[in-house]
């Protein structure tokens, strides 16, 4: 947050940002486990207050049978230089925390991949 272009168009004309969570429910429903709540921030678009909404996970996808040695290294980049692969005016980079990297819920972590993210981290 923010997306460059909807702060773009809320900078041109006002804007109101919207609780979409009223159909998490339904959309559960339908795509168990594939959205959660989250929240806009105060201050982003405009908004006076934090305003709750609806987010999917950005997952990076592996085969299963990918070298182990291969997944470990993909993990230490991820943890370690994240940052530096993604593009200026990209979004999503400031959620890779541990926590973040290794809840992929319903989707498993390739098993080399999970054992390294808890070598790293406990």
């Amino acid at each position: 947050m923010p997306t460059p272009q909807i702060a773009e168009l809320a900078d041109r004309t006002s804007i109101r940002v919207l609780d979409t969570t009223p159909v998490l429910p339904a959309l559960l429903r339908r795509y168990p486990d594939a959205y959660v709540s989250t929240t806009i921030p105060a201050g982003v678009y405009g908004a006076d207050a934090p305003v709750p909404a609806i987010g999917v996970a950005n997952l990076l996808l592996a085969h299963p049978d990918l070298d182990d040695d291969l997944a470990r290294r993909l993990v230490d980049v991820l943890i370690d230089d994240a940052a530096r692969l993604v593009p200026p005016g990209s979004l999503g980079i400031q959620y890779l925390t541990p926590a973040s990297l290794i809840d992929t819920v319903p989707v498993a972590l390739h098993p080399a991949a999970e054992r390294r993210y808890r070598e790293r981290y406990g």
